[in-house]
């Protein structure tokens, strides 16, 4: 709907209208048209409206009131004795519109009356602008704007405004009379949320029916990134800064629009616009919206900007970062630790040639911000083909190769580690093994800079990268992808046993098939792996959400509920033409952050002792997270792009004169169509012919690949001629692939016989072949092949017969295992843990054993270790007695680390019904569902029988991680049913109790404990054979 500014607003429902037919359950907001509405809603400040390019922006929200570095402003209506707030008003409609706050507004105590109120930010300031119309104005009636100052301090009236320190305002009418006005705190707002002065004015200007009043609000800008004092001018006509600031709006809520059968993901997307126009903070991005408001260069803060055409943007955030890049170091060239083991050093080779710092970082910065930032330049470069920006990735990103190459391939083996370079990256590491994600980043900027090599005709050096490419793929899927499994690894160990862990996160899925690496089997199969992996949160309204880990304990950010890599498990599927399991993900995820999902979820985290997590942040239109605040970069850019690249498939490759286009639409549609800076297209079906219309905005040669779901494909032409194509089998369906010489418009019709449906998943419960979930994908041949997925699951077979409890008379043998101590369990963490540590440029677990690399940020040490009863017996839940436990020597420690030996061996020599072992020791998140150590019950017959140790299924670490333990309220999907047996040997010391079943009437001539984790230190306490059978002769 078009609004001319210098008119009242015309009202745009009913204020006391529900639209109930458009509404989900436990929703809080629903769409009209491109608005998010709510109505009597009571939530202040949640709605940011962001200034066009600066570092300011402002806080509007349910409630009708705005508030910013200008201060807050709220309104009143008077008619006679009759004042009334419009936040009291009784019934309340607000409506956010991309960039612009409307509220909509009646009371009783003011009959016949109707107010509308609309803001937004001015084009060229940091300050607002507001109109208010009233209907059915009297005589009398007047309008009360009320300002508080952001600090306290006297104002300067004026006849049309008033100025205070670093404030200034100018009303479209003069003002009647000016009164204090005290501004009362509402319930749930505490001072530092109001953000400004209590006390302030009130102009009173007369209400004129038919003529809408005018406010413009600006303030100095002394922040972070500017020092600028405000110029009057503009603010000099606020009817005029009004109309300019809602065209900007309007213009912004225009850049991208689709049209699809989801109303609720029609109005998104232009809100979507608004998120990522108000990210750009002149000349970068800000790492968040609401906060976090800084110019880093990550995570994946610009992709956004690339799927909705502002590509200048992300030329000027290239530019800015330039001057960032180490272009040299010859000092800082090797591996250097950090103190703690942790980190690396300031001059270690992490901070050498190739480095991308940023404002603020100083010497150091925790992150690697740069291995998404130069993947997202890539994005955008093959968005435009740009040369100017090209000769200027270039350099950078060569640089940040070589950087890439010697921080995390040091081997040359073509595969790299991720150090810290996707946003949960809080509390994770890899202790320099191998990983999918900065493998994926790294191949996917090799094919890169080599196109660009060779667009610059050098050859050789665009063989070079190629070749590294292809070195990177090859190891990939030699190490890294678990065939048997179908997915990749979580990472490789780099040293001890080089053991793969099976126990992946989702990056490690969805970032190589973003980088073009897998086949669409491979797709398909990793997708997979997300669903049945990982916890599921199936929505009401609607969809599902998906965690990101199963590592517990569950500290920052190891697992988090995460609407940004929800978005980008959508977009895996998109990419692989998955169209409706992508929508589940897209749909789910836009609904609970963008229509106010109130409802705590168990996947985000637990503040204040609370029992049922957080609930997100109530934000109309806001892509939100509890711990992010309102319109996240990263979160933002992953819902971008999978609209664009993902459901409407629009991928180009301007440099190589090539448009992919693979819209991967829900199977059910039968019409959708978008319109972006860069491409339109749209999508129907008319009767058994499915139309494409295509437009770009830089001609191109024009892939299209598209679904079939018929019997057969009668005719494809291609602007109305006959066209070749082929087909091939698909999830489901069959993909037509359709290849068209350059051009700017193509009118695609593929004309089928006999639609038919998207075949569903089989499901499949199987008890022969390898156990675990697979995917099933089986050819059918005909005139449309495709293939039928199962999803199959062959149970886990039964595991060790270990014991929970002893029977209260069983008699016990002690076993002495006092020659085998060799440490106490009360100094785990006091040790020094430095060898063996391969020195190369890796986050690692610190030389305390203990502490993750955020701890000492979070000033979190390991905690004491303390016996309780030191020098008694010991007799645990599970009725097992053990012999006392010595106060300085207590344990057999046995780990990878130098400090102790990887095994130590008990003699038993006894027979009995069952031996009990006391095994204590540490464990933590990045060593999940593999063995960290193994127990060896070896007979006198020679047979040998085996229990591994793997947490969290049947090992838990003696302590809390960080302060977090095993939470069954938070993490219990990746808990076992019920917690491993086990005693509390005193303070931050708990030991696991295993009761093993021996062979009836033969010796148990010893056990043995190994280590296999790195990392970890796990020893042995103590052990009782129950019922003991005497020793015959």
């Amino acid at each position: 709907m078009d609004i001319d500014p210098k008119k009242p607003v015309p009202p745009s429902a009913n204020p006391t209208a529900d639209s109930a037919a458009q509404r989900l359950p436990g929703l809080t907001y629903w769409p009209e048209g491109d608005a998010i509405v709510v109505r009597n809603g009571d939530v202040w400040d949640n709605r940011p409206l962001y200034a066009n390019g600066r570092y300011a922006f402002f806080k509007a929200g349910e409630m009708p009131s705005l508030a910013g570095p200008t201060g807050r402003l709220c309104l009143a209506v008077s008619r006679g004795e009759t004042r009334v707030p419009l936040h009291h008003f009784a019934e309340r409609v607000a409506r956010y519109r991309p960039a612009r706050m409307e509220w909509e507004m009646t009371d009783p105590r003011l009959p016949g009356l109707t107010v509308r109120l609309l803001a937004t930010t001015l084009v060229d300031a940091s300050g607002f602008t507001a109109q208010l119309t009233v209907d059915e104005a009297k005589p009398g009636d007047t309008a009360g704007w009320c300002i508080l100052p952001p600090t306290p301090g006297q104002a300067t009236r004026q006849a049309d405004g008033l100025r205070f320190d670093r404030m200034l305002g100018r009303f479209s009418a003069a003002v009647d009379k000016w009164e204090p006005f005290a501004f009362e705190l509402p319930d749930g707002m505490g001072e530092a949320a109001a953000g400004v002065a209590k006390d302030g004015l009130v102009a009173w200007i007369p209400l004129t029916p038919g003529q809408p009043q005018f406010v413009a609000v600006a303030a100095d800008e002394d922040d972070l990134y500017f020092k600028r004092p405000l110029d009057p001018a503009s603010v000099a006509d606020p009817a005029d800064a009004f109309a300019e600031g809602l065209a900007r709006a309007q213009a912004i809520g225009q850049r991208v629009i689709v049209e699809t059968p989801d109303p609720y993901f029609n109005a998104a997307v232009p809100a979507s616009c608004a998120a990522v126009d108000g990210i750009y903070v002149e000349p970068a991005f800000a790492h968040g919206g609401s906060a976090w408001r800084l110019r880093f260069p990550g995570w994946r803060v610009m992709g956004g900007a690339t799927a909705y055409g502002w590509h200048d943007r992300v030329a000027k955030a290239l530019e800015h970062f330039d001057k960032f890049q180490v272009k040299r170091d010859n000092a800082k060239t090797a591996p250097t630790p950090s103190e703690d083991g942790c980190e690396q050093a300031e001059n270690s080779r992490f901070y050498g040639a190739g480095f991308l710092g940023y404002e603020g970082c100083g010497s150091r910065s925790l992150y690697n911000f740069q291995t998404q930032f130069f993947d997202e330049c890539i994005r955008d470069w093959r968005a435009t083909g740009n040369a100017s920006f090209e000769r200027r990735l270039l350099p950078m990103l060569e640089l940040h190769l070589d950087w890439c190459k010697a921080c995390f391939d040091p081997d040359d083996d073509g595969l790299y580690e991720s150090f810290n370079n996707t946003w949960p990256s809080d509390s994770v590491w890899f202790n320099g093994g191998a990983t999918p994600e900065q493998s994926a980043y790294v191949h996917y900027a090799r094919r890169a800079a080599a196109d660009m090599r060779c667009r610059a005709g050098d050859h050789a050096e665009a063989a070079e990268h190629l070749a590294q490419a292809d070195k990177i793929r090859q190891a990939m899927n030699a190490a890294l992808w678990l065939s048997d499994k179908g997915q990749f690894a979580s990472f490789i160990e780099q040293g001890g046993h080089r053991r793969a862990h099976d126990d992946a996160w989702v990056y490690a899925q969805h970032v190589p098939i973003e980088a073009g690496l897998t086949t669409p089997q491979q797709t398909w199969q990793a997708m997979y792996y997300t669903e049945w992996a990982m916890e599921r949160f199936i929505l009401p309204y609607g969809g599902e959400m998906r965690q990101t880990s199963n590592w517990v304990p569950g500290k920052w950010s190891v697992r988090e509920l995460y609407h940004g890599d929800n978005f980008a498990m959508a977009l895996g599927y998109f990419l692989g033409g998955q169209g409706d399991d992508g929508w589940n993900l897209l749909r789910g995820t836009m609904l609970q952050t963008m229509y106010g999902d109130p409802q705590p979820k168990s996947g985000f985290h637990f503040p204040g002792g609370q029992r049922s997590g957080s609930p997100n942040i109530r934000s109309p239109g806001g892509l939100s997270h509890p711990d992010c605040a309102i319109d996240f970069s990263d979160l933002s850019t992953m819902f971008c792009r999978a609209t664009v690249e993902g459901l409407f498939g629009y991928r180009p490759d301007y440099p190589n004169n090539l448009v992919r286009l693979a819209p991967s639409f829900p199977s059910a549609w039968t019409r959708a169509a978008i319109r972006t800076p860069d491409f339109s297209l749209s999508y129907r079906q008319e009767g058994e012919t499915d139309l494409y219309q295509l437009t770009l905005t830089q001609s191109a040669t024009v892939e299209f690949r598209v679904p079939v779901r018929a019997n057969k494909v009668k005719h494809v032409t291609v602007n109305g001629q006959p066209a070749r194509w082929d087909i091939e089998p698909w999830a489901g369906c069959a993909m037509l692939t359709v290849t068209m010489e350059t051009c700017d418009k193509a009118d695609l019709a593929v004309e089928l016989a006999g639609r038919t449906g998207q075949l569903p998943y089989l499901t499949a419960e199987r008890h022969d072949g390898r156990p675990g979930h697979h995917l099933a994908i089986d050819r059918i041949d005909g005139d449309v092949p495709r293939y039928q997925l199962a999803k199959v699951n062959v149970p886990e077979p039964p595991g060790p017969p270990t014991l929970r409890q002893a029977p209260v008379d069983a008699t016990w043998k002690l076993i002495d295992i006092s020659s085998r101590l060799n440490g106490d369990v009360q100094t785990i963490f006091k040790q020094d843990y430095r060898s063996p540590r391969p020195n190369t440029v890796s986050m690692r677990i610190g030389y305390d054993g203990y502490s993750a690399w955020t701890f000492k940020h979070w000033d979190l040490a390991p905690p004491e270790i303390k016996l309780a009863t030191p020098s008694r017996p010991v007799t645990t839940p599970q009725n097992v007695p053990f012999a006392a436990l010595g106060d300085q020597k207590n344990i057999a420690f046995t780990s990878l680390w130098d400090n102790w030996p990887r095994s130590v061996t008990m003699p038993v020599n006894a027979a009995g019904e069952a031996l009990w072992l006391l095994v204590c020791g540490s464990t933590n998140p990045m060593q999940g569902r593999i063995a960290n150590a193994v127990l060896r019950f070896n007979y006198a017959d020679g047979c040998q029988e085996t229990l591994e140790l793997i947490p969290p299924l049947n090992f838990w670490s003696l302590c809390h991680f960080g302060g977090q333990d095993y939470d069954y309220h938070r993490d219990a999907f990746s808990l076992p049913k019920d917690p491993p047996p086990h005693v509390q040997l005193g303070e931050n010391c708990r030991a696991m109790v295993y009761g093993w079943p021996l062979r009836p009437n033969i010796q148990l001539a010893d056990v043995t404990l190994e280590t296999l984790s790195q990392e970890v230190v796990i020893g042995l306490m103590g052990a009782s054979v129950m019922n003991p059978i005497p020793r015959s002769g």
